[in-house]
C-alpha cells in the first residue's frame, strides 16, 4: 500500500479496511469489487463507482442491545467475498471499533490467528488507529470460545474473617465490598478458575491446619484477615482483590476483564 493512502490491507492485494472516506479510493486506486458497510447510520455506499457490490451490515458504534449477530454476517460476508477471489473492502465511519472488531474476526475466521489477542494485536499492527470497545471485544468472546489465551491456572484461597455465612453477602446491612467481591469470585470461577474460601468462623480447623496462615494469624491477628494465598504462597492480605488480581492470579485474559463489568444479585439493602 502506498505511503499516503489512509486505509490499510488486511490480507495483501485481498482484504483491505478504513473508514467511509476511504472507499473511493479503495475502488479506484486498489480495483476493491466488493464494499462491506457496517455503519447502522449509513443511507448508500461510500462510492458511486459502478459495479461495486455493496452489503449493509448496520452495526451500532454504541449500540445498547446485542450485536453478536451482526458481527458474525460481516465477518462472514467478508470471509464469502475473500474466499469467492473477489477484492473485498470494509469499512465504518472512522475505521476503529466496529471496522478492528470485524478485522479481528477475520483473522480468527481464516485461521490466520490462534488467540483473540493476538488477532487484535495483529489488526493493531496493521492499522494503529484500531480501539475495540469492550462490548466488542465481548462480541468476539461469544463467537470464537476457543480463542481466549489462558495461562495455567493456580488455585487462590481466600482465608476471610468471621462472617455470617460462606460469603457474608446476608442480611440486611450487607458490605458492599464483600458484594464486589462475591460477584468477582463467581465471574472468575465461570472463567475457570480454581477459587476456595474459608470462613474463620465456620472453618477455623482450614486457619488452623494452614501453616501459613497459623503463622499470620499468630503475628497479625484476625485483624489482618482477609489473607489470600496462590499456590500456597501469601499473595495479599488486609483486603479483598480486585477483579483484576484475580483474573492476573487465576491466568484469565485480560480481554475477559476488560469485557465483563461487575455485577451482583444485592441492591442496597436487600439480597437475593
Amino acid at each position: 500500500m502506498n505511503e499516503n493512502k489512509s486505509y490499510h490491507q488486511l490480507i495483501a492485494d485481498h482484504v483491505f479496511l478504513g473508514g467511509a472516506s476511504d472507499v473511493a479510493a479503495m475502488v479506484e486506486q486498489d480495483g476493491v469489487q466488493v464494499i462491506v458497510d457496517l455503519r447502522e447510520e449509513s443511507t448508500g455506499c461510500a462510492t458511486a463507482a459502478p459495479g461495486v457490490i455493496w452489503t449493509k451490515i448496520p452495526l451500532g458504534d454504541d449500540a445498547a442491545q446485542d450485536q453478536v449477530a451482526l458481527f458474525k454476517n460481516a465477518i462472514d460476508a467478508v470471509v464469502a467475498a475473500y474466499r469467492a477471489g473477489q477484492k473485498v473492502g470494509f469499512h465504518c465511519g472512522g475505521g476503529k471499533g466496529r471496522t478492528g472488531t470485524v478485522a479481528v474476526g477475520v483473522l480468527l475466521e481464516l485461521g490466520l490467528c490462534q488467540t483473540q489477542e493476538e488477532a487484535e494485536a495483529k489488526a493493531k499492527t496493521i492499522r494503529p488507529v484500531i480501539s475495540l470497545k469492550p462490548a466488542q471485544r465481548a462480541a468476539l468472546m461469544q463467537l470464537y470460545p476457543q480463542t481466549q489465551e489462558r495461562t495455567a491456572m493456580k488455585t487462590i484461597q481466600i482465608f476471610d474473617p468471621a462472617l455470617c455465612c460462606s460469603t457474608g453477602v446476608c442480611g440486611v446491612d450487607v458490605d458492599q465490598a464483600l458484594v464486589s467481591f462475591s460477584a468477582d469470585v463467581d465471574w472468575a470461577k465461570q472463567n475457570g478458575a480454581q477459587i476456595e474460601r474459608f470462613n474463620l468462623a465456620q472453618q477455623p480447623l482450614a486457619f488452623a491446619e494452614n501453616a501459613t496462615v497459623k503463622a499470620f494469624l499468630e503475628r497479625s491477628g484476625q485483624e489482618g484477615l482477609p489473607l489470600i494465598l496462590v499456590d500456597g504462597e501469601l499473595a495479599m492480605a488486609g483486603r479483598y482483590p480486585r477483579r483484576a488480581e484475580l483474573a492476573r492470579w487465576a491466568g484469565i485474559s485480560q480481554l475477559a476483564v476488560e469485557a465483563k463489568p461487575a455485577s451482583g444479585c444485592c441492591s442496597g439493602s436487600s439480597c437475593c
